[in-house]
């Protein structure tokens, strides 16, 4: 039963390194919700299978690399311009000329002191003072003062 278990976590660990440099390193900034997700679903797999007695070495495998090239192809697609964007969205502008779109920030579940935190991080502490601010599809917000 602990060897079983022993083999299970090892060839897991080991499958999921190739994995991950197959599909490439990334600092932590840059992951994606698709990278979330991947790491996500392993960690869930992985859990699962470890203790599972009824779930054997080779089912382990077949669900990692099954998983892994979903992920691996849906990256591959995310490379047309189309697609990614249906995926991740688009970035929208959040102020114009010191003019707050509520209806942008409802969208994008914000509260004001979210603006204020992002505003402040871009050395801005009056709304006034903003050109454009876009919301960025990785959450953040670019800002250009006037």
């Amino acid at each position: 039963m602990y060897g079983d278990i022993a083999l299970k976590m090892l060839l897991g660990l080991t499958i999921v390194i190739i994995m991950m440099r197959l599909v490439g390193r990334k600092e932590l900034a840059q992951i994606t919700p698709l990278d979330l997700i991947f790491v996500t679903m392993i960690s869930e797999l992985l859990g699962g299978s470890i203790t599972g007695e009824e779930i054997k070495v080779g089912h382990l495998i077949f669900v990692i690399v099954l998983w892994f090239g979903l992920i691996w192809g849906l990256e591959r697609l995310e490379k047309n311009k189309k697609i990614r964007k249906l995926m991740e969205g688009n970035p929208e502008v959040i102020i114009k000329n010191g003019m707050l779109d509520t209806k942008v920030m409802k969208k994008q579940e914000m509260t004001m002191d979210d603006i204020e935190l992002h505003l402040r991080r871009n050395g801005v502490f009056d709304i006034t003072e903003v050109e454009l601010a876009i919301v960025e599809v990785s959450g953040q917000i670019s800002v250009k003062q006037h």
